[in-house]
């Protein structure tokens, strides 16, 4: 499995592209669930890394900073947007784990701005 990250498992969803164009030919729209972190295994864990863009160790990007904010939506925009993914729901948007405690963040202290995260992803 490919782990956590906004991609598509190309085992499970062969033609990701092909299944959203023909859910909107029945009128539907498509809301796709993604976390803000990634496993290690992926390009976009390691992009994240190598920048420094990840909290206190963990595997959750740092959404206060810009920087990595949009790497993100760059990333959804190549996995999801650009195939006609109308949303996405973000999930362990807490983050889950609380990665950001006791930990500093690209805009202060994780404790301080502890509940401003899933505004900022």
């Amino acid at each position: 499995p490919l782990g956590w990250g906004p991609h598509w498992d190309l085992k499970r969803y062969p033609d990701p592209a092909g299944m959203v164009k023909e859910l909107k030919s029945l009128d539907m729209h498509f809301m796709i669930s993604v976390w803000s972190k990634f496993d290690e295994k992926t390009n976009f864990y390691q992009e994240m890394s190598s920048k420094g863009w990840l909290l206190g160790g963990s595997n959750v990007y740092d959404a206060w900073n810009p920087s990595a904010r949009e790497l993100f939506y760059n990333f959804s925009k190549a996995a999801h947007f650009s195939i006609g993914v109308d949303a996405l729901w973000l999930d362990a948007t807490e983050p889950e784990d609380l990665p950001n405690m006791n930990t500093h963040t690209y805009a202060g202290t994780g404790n301080y701005l502890m509940n401003s995260y899933s505004l900022m992803t």
